[in-house]
């Protein structure tokens, strides 16, 4: 096997995600064929990289299933040779689908405050981020309640 940069994995998903969408064994597949199999990529290095990518917002995956496959990025632990599979949620109003991309946002802000606050610490983002979430969850908790009930 060839010992290959580190960090270089990042660089070369990108570049093949940039020519045309693929899933994470296609990937593995490309790379493998394209180096002679002289470099072969595990799942282990490749998901959680998807699984970064997608939280930082330099790659879409739950846009690309809801506009190309009428797949819903919910993770089915059943596995096989294509890798996991997603559960369909193709029946689900808009405004559900606009829900699940309204919680990848507040995910994507929460990371941002996170790494803002590693690089210039601020006790007062700390408390209005914190303020803010406490009230997000005890709305969230409400509504939860309400359906189970």
């Amino acid at each position: 096997m060839a010992k290959v940069p580190k960090g270089f994995l990042r660089h070369y998903v990108l570049k093949l995600l940039d020519e045309q969408p693929m899933s994470g064994s296609e990937i593995m597949t490309t790379i493998s064929k394209r180096t002679e199999e002289r470099w072969e990529p595990s799942p282990g290095s490749v998901y959680p990289l998807l699984s970064w990518l997608n939280d930082s917002s330099y790659i879409k995956i739950a846009d690309f299933l809801a506009e190309h496959d009428e797949r819903h990025p919910d993770f089915d632990e059943t596995m096989e040779d294509s890798g996991p599979r997603f559960r369909g949620d193709s029946q689900l109003p808009e405004e559900a689908r606009e829900l699940f991309r309204s919680l990848r946002q507040v995910r994507r802000s929460s990371r941002k405050i996170f790494d803002n606050l590693r690089k210039d610490y601020s006790a007062d983002v700390v408390k209005e981020a914190k303020a803010a979430v406490d009230e997000l969850i005890t709305k969230l908790d409400v509504l939860a309640e309400k359906k189970e009930a």
